[in-house]
């Protein structure tokens, strides 16, 4: 993954990214996996209001990445701009090979953002009926086609499906945009990169 931010600031010499890579959101991931390691210290507490906040936060990140890459890093160049509109057409065509996102990801966003639910109808507490709870804790369980998930468990599945779709699409934007390996990714501010022999 490229860095994200300069190695030093103030007219020090700045990374120059020749590769297309999807900045804002591994950014936003980076962002989801802090989240979920708080919601997993949260669900070690017995405060319910904690869990709710930790688990808008995660669900909203969780979300968040897709529209990080869709208004942010298709501006980077053509060849991300197509990489992931492929992706976001596959996603669509295909819905029961990304079932995290559409049943989880987008889903669970929807609820907790739109009509401010903790949870869609497709989860329950251990040894409850399936239908929609009052709070997230670390007993509530996921039914995500036809699998069950804790909801760590449902998140660590979302992050996995991030990581590697953002990975099949920057590796996709970088194929047709193939940087000279012998230029150096540091120049000065207003310079090419110089070339490394």
């Amino acid at each position: 993954m490229a860095q994200t931010w300069p190695r030093k600031r103030r007219e020090k010499p700045v990374r120059i990214d020749p590769l297309a890579d999807a900045l804002a959101a591994r950014r936003v991931l980076r962002d989801a996996y802090r989240a979920r390691h708080e919601l997993a210290k949260a669900f070690q507490s017995d405060r319910t209001d904690t869990h709710r906040l930790r688990w808008v936060t995660v669900i909203t990140l969780l979300r968040a990445v897709g529209h990080a890459l869709d208004s942010v890093d298709v501006r980077r160049s053509r060849a991300m701009k197509e990489a992931a509109k492929a992706a976001w057409t596959r996603w669509h065509q295909n819905p029961l090979h990304h079932l995290i996102f559409h049943e989880f990801i987008k889903r669970e966003r929807d609820v907790v953002l739109k009509e401010y639910r903790l949870t869609s109808r497709r989860v329950a507490a251990l040894g409850e009926p399936v239908n929609a709870i009052p709070s997230i804790g670390a007993s509530t369980v996921f039914l995500i086609g036809g699998r069950s998930y804790s909801a760590l468990g449902a998140i660590d599945a979302a992050l996995e499906w991030w990581e590697a779709e953002i990975s099949q699409i920057e590796h996709e934007a970088g194929s047709g945009n193939q940087p000279d390996r012998r230029l150096s990714t540091w120049a000065e501010p207003g310079r090419q990169p110089r070339r490394v022999e």
